[in-house]
């Protein structure tokens, strides 16, 4: 079994030795993506969603800041070929 830390840094990406459960919420904003040296998963920010509205939203990614599922997932695989390790 494989166990990810949950990384509240997104440079963690960067120097950590053991696999990384990254939030969306932390790399949406970012302008450059950090480089992996490990194993990582992007968290869709779920929780945080219904942690701060109290309810899901019709759009699951993100309503505050007006991403849609589209353009989420565009950003998703971004993610995944620019942060690879």
């Amino acid at each position: 079994m494989k166990f990810y830390l949950g990384a509240h840094h997104p440079h963690w990406l960067e120097r950590a030795p053991f696999p990384l459960f990254v939030s969306h919420r932390r790399l949406a904003g970012r302008r450059w993506l950090p480089r992996a040296t490990t194993g990582w998963a992007l968290d869709s920010g779920g929780f945080t969603e219904l942690r701060l509205h109290v309810r899901w939203s019709t759009s699951m990614w993100l309503p505050s800041d007006g991403t849609t599922m589209r353009s989420d997932s565009w950003s998703g695989r971004r993610r995944r070929t620019s942060v690879a390790s």
